[in-house]
């Protein structure tokens, strides 16, 4: 990327909020971050994985414009939760970049597309007295990436040709090590053992019903599984090379990954991560949590791009599978793993 393409994009964040914020320390005491050190990483976050058990846990952090990622465990394949929506909606404004679509481009849903709430979408459907909805591909994204909505996500998805679209673009840009296999109406099936979606299940009262006539047994086993497939699954060094290829512009056009880190910045819900950062770390990210069932959470996970307020940019991807923690735990977990990361960060 050239200079000047760099500098507007750099000008272009920082009219987005996507660098300090809110920041309250006089700039002569505040700490001055240069480069992470991967040897701290090492001593301060491994060590965290103790506390996630039974159930798992992962990181992987980089520093925007080096090359290279630290993760805990490299290898491993994480199953994707709310992030999967980050993949589609890149994939769509990758499409919009080429011209074969617009941020215009008006996209109908009717009552059979539903997906597992919540859903904002969901609830203006049922409510109206249309059997069909339209809205701008624009804001199907915004919905799917500031709201968590699934219904939103698997419009887009299946607008753009679906998960083989997805993976296409990945594989174009470099990005072996995840993949999309189903959209997430499927996936939250399979993950549940409910069998294929119905359209009464579209509301939050229906979707609990439905999971819980499922025996204790065959929900538990479903969730198992559902960790042991390869399916919709990424590599934590994969997940941290996406967000450095997002946040260093070499994922989409200028205005497109403008676009999508202002979403990611306003985006709810919001992950432990602001605990452990520096005051005024500006912070774009997508995170979320499959539904808690029989105490087990089985994902819980988090994408961001944190931009310190006297440092660099770096890239967190944080993963916490099969867990049986308390939601407000697993934030603070993330929050103590905020916390390294900024403790790896070499003064200048």
């Amino acid at each position: 990327m050239s200079l000047h393409r760099r500098r507007l994009l750099v000008s272009s964040l920082a009219s987005l909020g996507i660098g300090p914020l809110g920041c309250t320390e006089k700039p002569k005491t505040a700490p001055v971050f240069a480069t992470l050190d991967a040897r701290r990483l090492d001593q301060g976050v491994t060590g965290l994985a103790t506390q996630a058990r039974p159930g798992l846990f992962n990181l992987a952090v980089a520093q925007v414009g080096r090359a290279g990622a630290w993760a805990a465990d490299s290898r491993g394949r994480y199953p994707l939760g709310a992030e999967s929506k980050l993949l589609v909606a890149a994939a769509a404004l990758d499409r919009i970049d080429a011209g074969a679509l617009s941020l215009n481009t008006p996209v109908e849903l009717r009552r059979d597309d539903l997906s597992p709430p919540p859903s904002r979408l969901n609830a203006r459907l049922l409510a109206g007295a249309g059997a069909s909805l339209a809205l701008p591909l624009a804001d199907l994204i915004a919905l799917a990436i500031q709201h968590d909505d699934a219904t939103a996500s698997d419009t887009v998805l299946t607008r753009i040709g679906g998960p083989g679209a997805v993976n296409a673009f990945l594989s174009r840009i470099g990005l072996g090590g995840m993949r999309l296999d189903r959209p997430e109406r499927e996936r939250l099936c399979d993950l549940f053992a409910t069998g294929p979606f119905q359209p009464d299940w579209a509301t939050p009262q229906g979707w609990s019903r439905a999971r819980d006539l499922r025996p204790p047994s065959v929900r538990q086993a479903a969730m198992d599984a559902y960790l042991a497939d390869d399916r919709d699954t990424a590599t934590a060094p994969a997940a941290a090379d996406f967000l450095l290829k997002l946040a260093g512009g070499g994922l989409l056009s200028l205005a497109s990954t403008a676009f999508l880190l202002s979403l990611m910045t306003a985006s709810e819900p919001r992950s432990g991560l602001s605990r452990g950062l520096p005051a005024g770390t500006g912070l774009a990210q997508k995170a979320g949590a499959a539904p808690t069932d029989l105490g087990f959470t089985a994902v819980d996970s988090v994408w961001a791009v944190a931009s310190l307020p006297r440092g660099p940019q770096i890239v967190i991807a944080g993963f916490q599978i099969g867990s049986t923690a308390t939601s407000d735990a697993r934030a603070k977990l993330f929050g103590e793993a905020a916390a390294r990361i900024t403790q790896a960060m070499r003064p200048a």
